[in-house]
């Protein structure tokens, strides 16, 4: 299998305290990143400063908040033309070593546009934040896939909504845009995929 080029996207406000390991858990990969695009929705802490000292990332100083959704779009106008894949990330959030491959292997096993991790809770690694989410579309309720792992979620299968880890072919979102800016920082994840969709 030919490696696909894979930008990372992290869009971040006031991380001070949680952009590093994020940021070293994705250079840490298995699988390398192509390149890693942090976007700073003009932090008023730290945050610049920490990833002045960080080497090989890209970082774009915006001048107001703009939110999950901004950030993530400003991203997608600066990634490189040799992209392949896009991660978009969260900045509170450590990835597992081998999960951009994987991530990357299960998209090409399925063929899917989009593939999502489990996330578990980095103070109780043992319980599942989201293994994929969904909504019912009749009765508007949130189907959230979490919980104490005891292995219910240890197989691939299809979901709605890829939260916080999404995985997505670089020909999706020439096709369809980015993230829609009328959500911010909430929804915008199951806008996104559904629209993909």
């Amino acid at each position: 299998m030919s490696q696909p080029n894979i930008s990372v996207i992290v869009p971040t406000w006031n991380s001070s305290k949680t952009i590093h390991g994020c940021l070293t858990s994705l250079k840490s990969q298995s699988l390398k990143p192509f390149e890693i695009i942090v976007v700073d929705n003009a932090s008023s802490d730290d945050t610049l400063q920490t990833l002045a000292g960080i080497k090989n990332i890209k970082v774009i100083k915006l001048n107001i908040n703009s939110g999950v959704v901004g950030g993530r779009n400003t991203g997608l106008q600066v990634i490189s033309s040799k992209s392949t894949h896009v991660l978009f990330f969260d900045h509170d959030m450590v990835a597992h070593p081998q999960m951009l491959l994987n991530l990357w292997i299960t998209s090409k096993r399925h063929r899917q546009a989009i593939t999502t991790p489990k996330i578990y809770y980095l103070s109780h690694p043992k319980t599942i934040w989201s293994a994929g989410t969904g909504i019912n579309l009749i009765t508007g309720q949130v189907l959230f896939r979490n919980g104490l792992d005891t292995g219910q979620f240890d197989h691939e299968e299809p979901v709605q909504v890829a939260p916080a880890a999404i995985f997505v072919k670089k020909s999706v979102t020439d096709h369809i845009g980015g993230f829609d800016s009328n959500y911010v920082s909430s929804w915008e994840d199951a806008e996104f995929c559904f629209r993909a969709k």
